[in-house]
């Protein structure tokens, strides 16, 4: 091992990383890995690269932390970080990797709508798609008011059908933008839902689901 590798700065090594990426990454990435050399450099400060550790890395996550970045931004850096490091060791310039761990995001609860809130939506939608000339406006969740023009009111037709066949089958999105006429069954009330594999193509599945009767 060339142990004189192991003195060399990290600013130094930065540099010839970012010059090695010029290759393979994509100008984006590539701008993505001089940030993250500049910000840490502005907090850790230029050291021999042997001597970086967690204790750069927490200062450098603490510097992120008080810019209130993202969760996902912190993560990149801290990404990118790591793979300085993996490239940093291949070329023995570190004698081993320090573990850094990445942030973890906190799971936000998934919303669900009232039946109260989807009556309120199908109103809605149904006022657009009847509104005349010369009627009041159509009054939206938010308070605001407005005249629908043709486009708009083809649209809310749209989303109508969409949001009754999603809400009355509870099919996927998926489902529903690959449904065809001959996949109803208005006589029995029942709808054939086919979806092709992603690895067989020509092979299918499918399932029968009821319209809930309201």
């Amino acid at each position: 091992r060339d142990t004189g590798g192991l003195s060399r700065s990290i600013g130094e090594l930065f540099g010839e990383w970012i010059a090695a990426a010029v290759a393979d990454k994509a100008p984006g990435t590539r701008a993505y890995y001089a940030r993250t050399t500049r910000e840490y450099l502005a907090t850790a400060g230029d050291h021999p690269v042997n001597r970086f550790g967690l204790a750069q890395v927490d200062r450098y996550r603490a510097y992120l932390a008080e810019r209130k970045l993202s969760v996902a931004s912190i993560n990149i850096r801290l990404q990118n970080l790591k793979t300085f490091l993996r490239w940093a060791h291949e070329r023995e310039h570190l004698e081993r990797i320090p573990r850094i761990r990445l942030l973890r995001r906190e799971k936000r609860l998934i919303r669900v709508l009232s039946e109260a809130d989807v009556a309120a939506w199908f109103r809605m939608l149904q006022a657009i798609r009847r509104h005349r000339p010369k009627r009041p406006p159509v009054r939206l969740p938010n308070g605001m008011r407005f005249h629908p023009n043709r486009k708009q009111q083809r649209s809310a037709a749209m989303r109508e059908r969409f949001l009754r066949v999603a809400y009355d089958t509870g099919c996927r999105s998926s489902e529903i933008f690959h449904l065809e006429l001959s996949q109803f069954d208005l006589e029995q009330g029942l709808l054939r839902v086919e979806c092709k594999q992603r690895l067989a193509i020509k092979e299918r599945r499918g399932k029968g689901v009821t319209r809930a009767r309201r």
